[in-house]
């Protein structure tokens, strides 16, 4: 199996780029190779998805600018988390194993020799840049006579930058779905964190120092389906904190076309005592999306 996709060089203008990996199903797992997220990512559980905006790496920063996320040209900083989903390495070449399911679960590795990636966050100008790590993670799903529950567990140990834990969570009954996920990083004793010198790119790394969480509630009934979801990021030092509120739908006409609609409010905190490094606002997004 192979796949192309696209990076951003800045969140206003897409720039495509490659995204090539290989998979293989076999009776002993999955192995897989390549430019693709880690197992915690594919295995993460969160806050329902639906309609036009994503809850984690939320693409409403399309349309309104968040100064805490930069990604343009040859850089990419980040001041917070942008996902309750271990993505710190995004897309970065590496290997993975998805063990056979056993007792509703699944456990998962990945070995990434050299973190930073175009669509992570890691800052390429720092020196831990060149640095790999490890990430391992267990997926589980119920169900019961009332409902069904799915839940994930992940750790992560990038060398020289940070360690990282999330978990998730999401139970459904009759068409209803709520959700929520946890995020935590840390340095633990590794790489300083700079956060006063705004001309380092050090400074961007604030986020190792940080927590992000969601939570939402999502239904779904034949053709419809609808979320409404909170997304909250911040760091431990600074002043430095993302909220995003969306509620967003979509609907399945036929078997060809899909409505989409959604509207969502934001407040980005960069320097408190700097207004120019904060922002606020509403987007309103609708569309249609056809597949063949």
């Amino acid at each position: 199996m192979g796949a192309t996709d696209k990076y951003l060089k800045d969140y206003n203008h897409g720039n495509w780029g490659e995204e090539i990996y290989a998979k293989w199903q076999t009776p002993y797992g999955q192995f897989s190779a390549g430019q693709m997220n880690n197992v915690a990512y594919m295995q993460g559980e969160s806050a329902p998805n639906f309609g036009p905006l994503n809850v984690n790496n939320s693409n409403v920063v399309d349309f309104i600018k968040n100064p805490n996320w930069k990604r343009r040209k040859k850089i990419t900083s980040f001041r917070t988390l942008n996902s309750t989903y271990i993505n710190t390495d995004g897309d970065a070449a590496k290997i993975s194993y998805l063990t056979p399911e056993f007792y509703n679960t699944v456990i998962g590795f990945s070995y990434i020799p050299y973190s930073y990636n175009r669509s992570g966050l890691v800052n390429k100008r720092a020196v831990y840049h060149n640095n790999g790590g490890a990430v391992f993670s267990v997926y589980n799903h119920m169900e019961f006579d009332f409902a069904e529950m799915r839940s994930s567990l992940a750790y992560a140990d990038f060398i020289e930058n940070d360690e990282e834990y999330s978990a998730g969570l999401s139970i459904y009954r009759k068409g209803f779905i709520i959700g929520g996920s946890y995020r935590r990083t840390n340095t633990n004793g590794k790489k300083h964190i700079r956060t006063r010198n705004y001309d380092l790119p050090e400074f961007f790394d604030a986020y190792r120092n940080a927590e992000a969480y969601n939570v939402g509630l999502g239904y779904e009934v034949g053709p419809f389906k609808t979320s409404l979801t909170c997304f909250i990021s911040k760091t431990k030092k600074t002043d430095f904190e993302d909220r995003i509120v969306q509620f967003s739908g979509e609907y399945q006409m036929e078997k060809h076309i899909k409505l989409y609609a959604a509207v969502a409010h934001v407040e980005f905190f960069g320097n408190k005592d700097d207004l120019t490094q904060n922002n606020q606002g509403y987007a309103f997004i609708f569309g249609t999306g056809v597949s063949f």
